[in-house]
């Protein structure tokens, strides 16, 4: 077995302070893993990136807080991946 991580900076966002409301896209095609063969796989066999460039969220946060610079928060929504 080996682990499996990846990163992707290209995610966009908006947050409306004011109702809480957030929004996010996120392309899949963006994921950079360690090893080349596994964004082949991920974005061929397992996430069909190709039919499915983007996953998105809609939705809103409450309960947030701030602990030693880290915010937490709660959010409620719909996730389309």
């Amino acid at each position: 077995m080996e682990n499996i991580k990846a990163t992707n900076t290209e995610a966009t966002s908006i947050l409306d302070i004011s109702s809480g409301e957030i929004v996010f896209s996120v392309p899949i095609r963006g994921f950079e893993f360690r090893k080349s063969l596994m964004k082949k796989h991920f974005n061929e066999n397992y996430m069909d990136s190709e039919k499915f460039p983007k996953s998105t969220f809609k939705g809103k946060i409450s309960g947030y807080r701030m602990d030693d610079g880290i915010y937490q928060a709660i959010a409620t929504g719909e996730m389309n991946i």
